[in-house]
């Protein structure tokens, strides 16, 4: 018999069992890019803005996640690519940030498993695609390549940075049927978000949606860098909200 307080426990196509909240165990390396917020905007769902961070200019995550612990999954790589946006908010530089919910819409997060794609569309509505997601060590730091059917979609060269620990809480966007979900993620461990920091490079290739990253990101140098080790994130179920 299941209690009424009982975590829920969500069975999805692959068989997996999954209860949430859900506990993983990740690496993540990646980097903050300038983006142009007029094409921003044409990939936010309606009730979200791009996060200002001057007239005309946004920003987009680019990261690569290694999965080590994920439940009862395999392990598996990911890609992240994210706009961080505010919702219900206005897109004004200083300010923004006072207007509205400040959170990530999740664009594209090809993964390395079909088990995963299944958990993050069935139950967050992630939009998770099959890829090829490959992390290298380079100069003491990580490169990490995203290709889709033997084209490459981007690269990343990430330095090396010692991750200290902190704790945080995130919220993230996704749609389903014309609804606005969030998603709220609790992130503790050694994680580092150094702002300022130029030293993530990008390269894009000629896959249809490297060009799409190549025509939104303003140069290839980052405007911040993002690493974590050994890092552990609770994933709540996705709750529809909103929009103004």
């Amino acid at each position: 018999m299941v209690e009424a307080d009982d975590p829920p426990v969500e069975t999805l196509s692959s068989g997996h069992r999954v209860r949430l909240p859900l506990e993983v165990t990740l690496d993540t390396f990646g980097g903050a890019f300038l983006a142009r917020a007029d094409r921003l905007r044409e990939r936010l769902p309606k009730g979200c803005v791009p996060l200002p961070i001057a007239p005309g200019v946004g920003t987009v995550v680019l990261a690569g996640v290694d999965y080590r612990d994920v439940g009862g999954f395999d392990p598996y790589g990911e890609f992240a690519v994210i706009v961080p946006c505010l919702r219900g908010g206005r897109d004004l530089p200083l300010v923004g940030p006072l207007t509205g919910e400040v959170g990530g819409y999740v664009d594209f997060l090809p993964v390395t498993t079909e088990a995963s794609v299944a958990l993050g569309r069935e139950i967050w509505a992630y939009p998770k695609v099959l890829a090829e997601v490959r992390f290298a060590r380079r100069d003491r730091g990580r490169s990490i390549t995203l290709e889709r059917n033997g084209r490459l979609i981007c690269r990343l060269r990430v330095p090396a940075i010692r991750p200290r620990g902190t704790t945080t809480r995130a919220y993230s966007y996704t749609t389903s049927d014309g609804a606005l979900l969030r998603t709220r993620i609790d992130v503790e461990g050694p994680l580092t978000i150094r702002p300022f920091d130029p030293r993530v490079r990008v390269e894009f290739g000629p896959d249809e949606y490297g060009r799409v990253l190549e025509a939104l990101v303003i140069g290839r140098r980052s405007i911040a860098s993002l690493t974590g080790r050994r890092v552990t994130a609770r994933l709540h179920g996705a709750v529809g909200v909103e929009v103004p």
